[in-house]
Protein backbone atom coordinates (compact mmCIF):
# COMPACT_ATOMS: atom_id res chain seq x y z
CA UNK A 1 0.00 0.00 0.00
CA UNK A 2 1.00 3.20 -0.78
CA UNK A 3 0.35 4.67 2.92
CA UNK A 4 3.44 3.08 4.12
CA UNK A 5 5.99 5.22 5.56
CA UNK A 6 8.98 5.69 3.26
CA UNK A 7 12.24 4.13 3.51
CA UNK A 8 14.91 6.02 5.17
CA UNK A 9 18.17 5.07 3.25
CA UNK A 10 18.48 4.26 -0.37
CA UNK A 11 20.08 1.12 0.50
CA UNK A 12 16.79 0.67 2.45
CA UNK A 13 15.45 1.37 -1.32
CA UNK A 14 16.90 -0.91 -3.34
CA UNK A 15 16.20 -3.60 -1.15
CA UNK A 16 12.87 -2.65 -1.27
CA UNK A 17 13.03 -2.41 -5.08
CA UNK A 18 14.44 -5.69 -5.31
CA UNK A 19 11.66 -7.39 -3.09
CA UNK A 20 8.50 -5.60 -4.78
CA UNK A 21 9.73 -5.65 -8.67
CA UNK A 22 12.78 -8.36 -8.50
CA UNK A 23 14.69 -5.60 -10.26
CA UNK A 24 18.67 -6.09 -10.02
CA UNK A 25 19.74 -2.36 -7.93
CA UNK A 26 22.50 -2.33 -6.46
CA UNK A 27 23.23 -0.47 -3.32
CA UNK A 28 25.45 2.14 -4.97
CA UNK A 29 22.55 3.18 -7.95
CA UNK A 30 20.03 5.76 -6.75
CA UNK A 31 16.54 4.66 -6.80
CA UNK A 32 13.99 7.15 -8.14
CA UNK A 33 11.05 5.25 -7.85
CA UNK A 34 10.42 1.51 -7.01
CA UNK A 35 6.74 1.45 -7.45
CA UNK A 36 4.35 4.07 -8.85
CA UNK A 37 0.72 3.21 -7.01
CA UNK A 38 -2.52 3.81 -8.38
CA UNK A 39 -4.31 6.34 -7.38
CA UNK A 40 -7.88 7.77 -8.27
CA UNK A 41 -10.25 10.64 -6.73
CA UNK A 42 -13.14 10.01 -5.17
CA UNK A 43 -16.04 12.32 -4.38
CA UNK A 44 -18.53 12.37 -1.74
CA UNK A 45 -20.86 14.53 -0.42
CA UNK A 46 -22.34 14.51 3.50
CA UNK A 47 -25.68 15.77 3.80
CA UNK A 48 -25.01 15.97 7.61
CA UNK A 49 -21.92 15.63 9.72
CA UNK A 50 -22.40 12.71 11.23
CA UNK A 51 -23.58 10.76 7.87
CA UNK A 52 -21.62 7.38 7.84
CA UNK A 53 -19.08 6.98 5.43
CA UNK A 54 -19.06 3.01 6.36
CA UNK A 55 -15.38 2.21 5.97
CA UNK A 56 -12.95 0.61 8.48
CA UNK A 57 -9.17 2.01 8.61
CA UNK A 58 -6.30 1.52 10.25
CA UNK A 59 -5.43 4.63 12.25
CA UNK A 60 -1.86 5.62 11.15
CA UNK A 61 -1.82 4.24 7.84
CA UNK A 62 -5.27 4.81 7.21
CA UNK A 63 -5.51 1.82 4.56
CA UNK A 64 -9.61 0.44 4.33
CA UNK A 65 -10.08 -2.78 6.34
CA UNK A 66 -13.42 -3.05 6.08
CA UNK A 67 -16.47 -1.48 3.45
CA UNK A 68 -19.60 -1.17 5.40
CA UNK A 69 -23.10 0.31 4.73
CA UNK A 70 -22.53 3.88 3.54
CA UNK A 71 -21.24 6.70 1.57
CA UNK A 72 -18.46 4.92 0.15
CA UNK A 73 -20.80 1.50 -0.54
CA UNK A 74 -22.84 3.51 -2.75
CA UNK A 75 -19.63 4.92 -4.25
CA UNK A 76 -18.46 1.44 -5.32
CA UNK A 77 -22.41 0.22 -6.46
CA UNK A 78 -22.37 3.77 -8.72
CA UNK A 79 -18.77 3.06 -9.65
CA UNK A 80 -18.16 -0.83 -10.19
CA UNK A 81 -14.91 0.43 -11.98
CA UNK A 82 -12.84 2.89 -9.08
CA UNK A 83 -14.21 0.61 -6.36
CA UNK A 84 -12.64 1.11 -2.97
CA UNK A 85 -11.23 -2.14 -1.51
CA UNK A 86 -9.92 -3.73 1.50
CA UNK A 87 -6.49 -2.86 1.45
CA UNK A 88 -6.75 0.40 -0.52
CA UNK A 89 -5.29 3.53 1.32
CA UNK A 90 -6.65 7.07 1.68
CA UNK A 91 -4.09 9.25 1.08
CA UNK A 92 -5.58 12.99 1.15
CA UNK A 93 -8.96 14.38 2.24
CA UNK A 94 -9.66 17.52 0.38
CA UNK A 95 -5.80 18.26 0.04
CA UNK A 96 -5.22 17.43 3.71
CA UNK A 97 -2.00 14.70 3.87
CA UNK A 98 0.55 12.96 5.84
CA UNK A 99 -1.88 13.66 8.95
CA UNK A 100 -3.65 10.30 9.64
CA UNK A 101 -5.11 12.61 12.87
CA UNK A 102 -6.29 15.56 10.35
CA UNK A 103 -7.65 13.51 7.75
CA UNK A 104 -9.56 10.89 10.03
CA UNK A 105 -10.88 14.02 11.67
CA UNK A 106 -12.33 15.33 7.96
CA UNK A 107 -13.78 12.62 7.26
CA UNK A 108 -15.69 11.91 10.60
CA UNK A 109 -16.60 15.57 11.24
CA UNK A 110 -16.80 17.47 7.47
CA UNK A 111 -20.39 18.14 6.20
CA UNK A 112 -20.38 18.78 2.70
CA UNK A 113 -18.04 17.42 -0.13
CA UNK A 114 -15.23 15.18 0.84
CA UNK A 115 -12.41 14.52 -1.75
CA UNK A 116 -10.61 11.52 -1.03
CA UNK A 117 -6.97 10.54 -2.77
CA UNK A 118 -7.18 6.79 -3.02
CA UNK A 119 -3.96 4.65 -3.16
CA UNK A 120 -3.95 0.93 -4.36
Amino acid sequence: CACKPLAATSEAVAADAKHSVGAQVSESEPVLSAVSPRTSTMVLRKARADEKLGIDLTELSLTVVRIRPGLVQAWNDAHPDSQVMPGDCIVSVNGVRGDPAAVMNLLVSTEGELVLIIAR
